[in-house]
């Protein structure tokens, strides 16, 4: 069996049957119309398939075909963008650091000694300023 019919392919890669169709429509992979039916050879799905890493099953004899060299690239690749990851979050979290610890020492150097300010009464001023003082 040299072509996949759609639903063939489907079930060779575990997609949708409507994705297939999408694709065919769309051109991402092509397929000839045979007998009022799409046709899709082999090749063209395993070769698919295998690029995005995407196991796909042989209809023939029910193997999955291992995309081999392509998985290794791709986890490299990975595991490189990871370690870049983990190193930009330690970099983000000694900023952090720093910026907490600044926030600290302007915070002591803004408010002299260890007392807070007196915050009593704030509200009423507020509301006297903005509505006006209650006549008595």
């Amino acid at each position: 069996m040299g072509d996949y019919t759609i639903q063939e392919a489907a079930k060779a890669s575990g997609m949708a049957e409507n994705t297939i169709r999408r694709w065919i429509k769309s051109g991402k992979i092509p397929a000839e119309k045979v007998d009022g039916a799409y046709r899709i050879s082999k090749e063209v799905i395993q070769g698919y398939f295998v690029d995005r890493c995407i196991k796909v099953k042989n209809t023939d004899t029910q193997e999955a075909i291992q995309p081999g060299q392509a998985d290794d690239r791709l986890y490299q690749e990975m595991r490189e963008r990871i370690e870049e990851m983990k190193k930009r979050i330690e970099f983000l979290e000694e900023e952090l650091r720093n910026s907490r610890n600044l926030i600290d020492r302007l915070t002591i150097k803004a408010l002299p000694g260890s007392t807070t300010p007196d915050t009593r009464g704030v509200f009423q001023r507020m509301k006297e300023w903005f509505v006006g003082k209650k006549e008595k």
